[in-house]
């Protein structure tokens, strides 16, 4: 139903632990809480055979994703985590090791937003633009206390490429690698 809560049970999720998707990205056509006991904790990886989520239009109005890694993802666009309506919640989650063409760790399109807290996005690449995130959603966005570091594109911008607004808070953006450009590339 609409408004569902995922959560890890203890003692299960008491150590480390990584959920493999099979091949196939996640979907999530629904407003969703997927809640983990930390990202040091449960890892959910692709095992570089899909994106891990997509957050697909139809349905999706609000999905909060904490305290997970997301690992693994490789897809044409948006590696990690793929959303095209709704908006997204991060809090407290690592987003790193994933693979794009555009948006290696999080893309967004369309009417998505993405309020991102406590998180880091680091180690992701892409073949063209946003190793870390492609943020191209139109929001609200919003980035605050993230560390985005560690991406690489052999093209232009290192961490971020946005083309829609993002307000950026008390969050660190360091030592990303890029073709051309800066660490940021804002094109609208």
């Amino acid at each position: 139903a609409p408004g569902d809560l995922v959560t890890f049970a203890s003692p299960f999720f008491d150590t480390p632990r990584t959920i493999v998707t099979g091949g196939s990205a996640l979907l999530i056509a629904k407003a969703l809480a997927i809640v983990g006991p930390g990202a040091h904790r449960l890892t959910i990886s692709a095992n570089n055979q899909n994106r891990i989520f997509w957050i697909n239009p139809g349905g999706a109005s609000r999905v909060t994703l904490t305290g997970l890694r997301v690992t693994g993802g490789n897809w044409f666009d948006g590696g990690g985590i793929y959303a095209e309506s709704g908006n997204l919640l991060i809090h407290g989650c690592d987003i790193s090791g994933n693979h794009a063409n555009n948006g290696g760790g999080i893309l967004t399109e369309g009417t998505a937003g993405l309020s991102m807290y406590d998180s880091s996005v680091n180690g992701n690449d892409s073949n063209s633009v946003g190793p870390g995130m492609m943020i191209n959603g139109s929001g609200p966005n919003r980035l605050e206390r993230v560390t985005i570091s560690g991406n690489w594109t052999p093209s232009s911008a290192g961490a971020i490429s946005t083309g829609a607004p993002v307000t950026v808070v008390a969050s660190t953006v360091t030592g990303n690698r890029f073709g051309a450009g800066a660490a940021i590339e804002a094109t609208n």
